[in-house]
């Protein structure tokens, strides 16, 4: 079969192959009459193998390993350096499409010796478009089995994947412990700029650690200001502005959100500038500006449950009842993929509101588990909402006590917050 064939022969597509076969080594070694020890070794890159035991292993994993150098060289001069960049950048829709494209050669790249950059930047590209669930799956877990035969970064690449890919599952206690565990051990500085986002944006969750929160998205901006990587920036910046927003530094809110949104606009980058828009509809609506928000928010469209909350509240307050029922309607099914929880509880309450506008007592029920659950989550904005929405209701009943006491939960908050 000549050398050609060594060359191409990795003992990790093998393990790769025994792996998708179920097949332990020892099962290996009782077919193909070769030591456990030496295909433990082989496996591992110890050792190469004979032409004659290669023959028996390809035969007995059904593998093949011809070469082909073209479409080699094509995937990794062009098609991975723009798949890795497409995520890096942000710009999600291009790595799709890039994605759909090769995942029809498939087939091909699990006998490839570029196919464990195939499968890491599958990993990276489907956890961060939210496509393909199954295959999130599927794609970490062979990453997680590849681990010992990767290099430093692309070891580092799967845990940055595993942690927002945990952060998509909901697995948020698992998120805070692989973050505090790789900001300790992560070697590759722009990796360790994406850690810091990333605990930024778990700190910036809980609005008593917003100062906390703040210090990792500077630390996370110096590093990406020094890659020169604007797009990262600029997005870690629009999480720093939602922060200025809530502690009420406007000026400081409204020179950043300038600066993001030119850049934005300068470089065509659509996803960072509709960011900057959701900022923007967050101020009006702190300022009480339903129809400046209102008309923010119908500029544009984003999949995302921010845009959809502060849209249909924002139609609630002045009064487009039937414009918001049609969104609540026509989004319901796509609920769990964009919304948190909640959101989902405050679009449920308004729902409630639009179409029972009638029934005062029954409307309570919703707005208390509206209140609690942001407070629960601890997202200022959805507490200064909920408590609003009932506040306005018990004062409608003349409950007063009641009203006064979630009145004063409240401004032990903003009190939390702005001290």
């Amino acid at each position: 079969m000549g050398d050609s064939v060594n060359q191409v022969f990795e003992g990790v597509r093998m393990f790769l192959a025994r792996q998708s076969k179920k097949m332990t080594l020892r099962e290996l070694a009782g077919i193909t009459g070769i030591s456990y020890s030496y295909l433990n070794r082989i496996e591992k890159h110890q050792i190469k193998p004979t032409q004659d035991m290669i023959k028996t292993i390809t035969k007995t994993l059904d593998l093949s390993f011809v070469s082909r150098p073209d479409t080699d060289k094509t995937f990794r001069e062009e098609q991975f350096p723009s798949l890795y960049n497409f995520n890096m950048y942000g710009e999600y829709e291009q790595a799709r499409s890039l994605y759909q494209t090769l995942k029809e050669n498939e087939s091909y790249f699990i006998n490839s010796p570029v196919f464990l950059q195939y499968y890491l930047i599958m990993a990276t590209t489907i956890v961060h478009t939210r496509t393909d669930y199954e295959r999130m799956d599927a794609f970490q877990k062979t990453c997680e089995l590849l681990i010992d035969y990767m290099s430093d970064f692309e070891r580092e690449l799967t845990f940055v994947n595993r942690i927002v890919h945990n952060i998509l599952k909901g697995r948020m206690r698992a998120v805070k412990e692989e973050t505090t565990t790789l900001l300790q051990t992560m070697k590759d500085e722009h990796l360790r700029a994406r850690i810091h986002y990333i605990s930024g944006m778990l700190k910036a969750n809980d609005y008593r650690y917003y100062n906390e929160a703040l210090t990792h998205y500077d630390k996370a901006k110096s590093i990406f200001e020094t890659y020169m990587n604007y797009d990262r920036l600029n997005r870690t910046e629009t999480m720093q502005q939602i922060i200025y927003l809530y502690q009420y530094q406007f000026e400081t809110f409204e020179k950043s959100l300038e600066k993001t949104r030119n850049y934005a606009q300068t470089h065509a980058r659509v996803n960072l500038f509709h960011l900057t828009k959701i900022n923007e509809a967050r101020y009006m609506i702190l300022r009480e500006k339903y129809s400046e928000c209102a008309t923010i928010l119908d500029e544009f469209y984003m999949a995302e449950g921010s845009y959809y909350f502060y849209k249909i509240y924002a139609y609630f307050k002045v009064g487009r009842n039937m414009e918001a029922l049609e969104i609540l309607s026509s989004m319901k099914h796509h609920q769990n993929a964009f919304i948190s929880h909640m959101e989902s509880v405050g679009l449920d309450t308004i729902a409630y509101l639009l179409t029972h506008e009638e029934n005062e007592t029954e409307a309570l029920k919703p707005l208390r588990r509206f209140c609690n659950t942001a407070h629960e989550n601890y997202d200022f904005l959805m507490i200064q909402l909920a408590t609003e929405l009932l506040t306005g209701r018990l004062i409608k009943q003349r409950r007063y006590k009641e009203a006064h006491a979630y009145a004063q939960k409240f401004l032990r908050v903003l009190y939390t917050m702005v001290r």
